[in-house]
């Protein structure tokens, strides 16, 4: 984990990102973020934490609702100032406005990412906005797999409550096998399943991606999606060394006050440290 000092000498980096090893220049790295006007402030740490924990240049694709896009331009100054090349993209109209049980109907555009990106990208990484990158993820974006896609099957005592457990991606990380992905069509196929099922109010958006692509998916580490507490990755000292991306799943996120525990204190405080910092940034 990084310390607090290492953290803030590491924050006097940015803008200042060596774009090349040995004279090759890296990679770009594509990220896909999707909110809405309520967790813009929120966003905002997420890049903070993505530029310093990634090498190369980075290009995120953020969709929003129309009320954030208004507001673009301050945020793609902000991204800038941080060294982070940034476009915003309005939400497709495609998801009738229902409650169910994802976080906001923009959490389903992720899925029809293809409107929103390049076509000849290779990889593009999506991120929900309560993760928190806390090391390098550089290899997120190396992995050679041949599924359309790569994600995490979450090792907390609440999900192995499930038969299936294993076998269950969480949405919260997804590594997209761009070219895979779209020769299957499986944007469609997840349109199909959103306005076809029945009780949209118990529709979460993993529902949708199990359903595209069941169980065959790429299995990642643990450690690029790791719940931030009640998981025997926080409980193991060895393990908690090792964790790349926390994930602040349920109702319990890091921008609200509650009780920190001996596991989770030096990721809340990371993530509070970034949020002080972003005055830093904003002009």
């Amino acid at each position: 984990m990084l310390g607090i000092k290492e953290y803030l000498s590491m924050n006097d980096n940015f803008g200042k990102i060596d774009l090349f090893i040995n004279n090759q220049p890296l990679e770009t790295k594509h990220i896909l973020l999707c909110f809405d006007n309520r967790l813009l402030e929120q966003a905002k740490v997420l890049l903070l934490g993505i530029r310093e924990n990634l090498t190369g240049e980075v290009r995120v694709f953020c969709v929003v609702d129309n009320e954030i896009l208004k507001s673009c331009d301050t945020l793609r100054v902000f991204a800038e100032n941080i060294g982070v090349n940034l476009t915003c993209h309005s939400e497709m109209d495609l998801v009738p406005h229902q409650k169910t049980k994802a976080r906001a109907r923009i959490s389903y555009q992720k899925y029809f990412f293809e409107a929103f990106t390049p076509p000849n990208l290779k990889r593009l990484v999506y991120m929900d906005i309560d993760t928190l990158p806390v090391r390098n993820f550089d290899e997120l974006f190396l992995i050679d797999f041949h599924q359309p896609f790569a994600g995490v099957a979450l090792n907390d005592f609440k999900s192995r409550r499930f038969v299936r457990w294993a076998d269950t991606v969480n949405a919260g990380i997804i590594v997209f096998n761009v070219s895979v992905w779209v020769s299957m069509r499986l944007a469609s196929k997840c349109l199909k399943f959103i306005l076809e099922f029945p009780n949209p109010e118990n529709l979460y958006d993993e529902l949708v991606l199990n359903h595209a692509y069941y169980k065959h998916w790429k299995h990642l580490s643990n450690n690029y999606n790791t719940p931030y507490s009640k998981t025997f990755f926080m409980f193991r000292k060895k393990t908690r060394t090792n964790i790349r991306i926390v994930h602040f799943m349920g109702p319990r996120k890091p921008w609200q006050t509650h009780i920190q525990t001996p596991f989770s204190r030096k990721f809340l405080t990371v993530y509070q440290i970034r949020r002080k910092t972003l005055e830093k940034y904003q002009n």
